[in-house]
């Protein structure tokens, strides 16, 4: 009873009170390991957004009880949850594509739905935009087999930025029109697709076309504390530190504040933030400095750190710091 006022307590946005009501679920000396599975996933996923080894931790007690229990399904629910802290700290898919092959082979469909979401998250990551696809395709599939309108609405929108990356604007609008039709008041799913038509003016160099329109996709998210941290979320912040916008700074501390540094690749976007707006203030050394800690963040995710540097490169030339002319070239 106690693990599920702490779910509830999740699904309220009360983490601290969720990881709470978990831990003296396991400290009660009475839980069996089914229960203590439940407990530890809870304590795992209230964490994630701001203390990822903390998670990690608690995944991996949860995956030793279910082994050492032989509960197949709690298993897969430890890996699916350490896939996506792999996802989070390195844009690994190994675990993920290993839990998705055991959904597989245990009939889990809804649970392969949502590991296909974060394969394609994955891959956007990694700059794979193609085996992105693949994964958005299966799962809206799948979801639209079992009635999971969440997921097949999420998964539609990924597809939209698919096709955004790959400059296909009349397909993404199409789809994100599609997505927003079957999920119409979902605050999430409608940023989302609002932010998928900012990738191409990103990618096209016109930062401030960009900035318009991501302007009212993020202004919703800035009111929901457990939508995705998607990476274009942390683009935001570094677009307007690259015009010298006002609100760059602003923008920098409610992604914190939102758990979008959760994901390394989007702390390494919001370092190069951060040291544009150094720069500006007369601070090369610490610019020079939070740009190379910046570079260590996108593990697998390079494209993504050229983009970062591509933008920093014309505040960087101005406020002498960084490489512009090597970044550009």
């Amino acid at each position: 009873m106690v693990v599920l006022e702490a779910e509830a307590a999740l699904a309220a946005d009360d983490n601290a009170g969720a990881s709470r009501l978990a831990r003296g679920a396991l400290e009660s000396g009475v839980a069996g390991p089914e229960v203590r599975c439940h407990a530890l996933e809870i304590i795992g996923r209230a964490e994630r957004l701001h203390n990822l080894d903390a998670a990690r931790t608690a995944f991996e007690q949860a995956l030793e009880t279910a082994e050492a229990a032989q509960l197949p399904l709690w298993r897969l629910r430890a890996l699916h949850e350490l896939g996506t802290i792999d996802l989070f700290d390195h844009a690994g898919t190994e675990r993920l594509i290993a839990a998705r092959r055991t959904a597989d082979e245990l009939g889990a469909v809804s649970t392969a739905a949502f590991l296909d979401l974060r394969l394609s998250a994955a891959f956007v990551c990694r700059w794979e935009i193609d085996e992105s696809a693949t994964h958005a395709r299966s799962a809206a599939m799948l979801a639209e087999q079992l009635g999971l309108a969440k997921v097949r609405a999420m998964a539609l929108c990924s597809l939209a930025h698919c096709c955004a990356f790959h400059c296909d604007a009349a397909e993404a609008e199409r789809l994100a029109a599609l997505t927003l039709s079957l999920a119409p008041g979902d605050a999430e799913v409608k940023a989302l697709c609002l932010c998928a038509r900012a990738i191409i003016p990103v990618l096209d160099g016109d930062r401030p076309g960009a900035i318009e329109a991501l302007r009212p996709g993020m202004a919703i998210l800035a009111r929901l504390p457990h939508a995705v941290p998607a990476a274009i979320r942390a683009v935001w912040p570094l677009l307007l530190a690259s015009v010298g916008d006002d609100r760059s700074a602003a923008a920098i501390k409610d992604a914190r504040r939102l758990g979008v540094g959760a994901f390394r690749l989007n702390r390494g976007l919001l370092g190069y933030a951060e040291a544009i707006i150094a720069g500006r203030a007369g601070n090369a050394a610490r610019a020079q400095q939070l740009a190379a800690d910046a570079d260590r963040d996108f593990v697998n995710s390079a494209v993504w750190g050229h983009l970062a540097r591509t933008l920093a490169a014309e505040p960087g030339d101005a406020d002498g710091w960084g490489q512009p002319h090597h970044w550009l070239a």
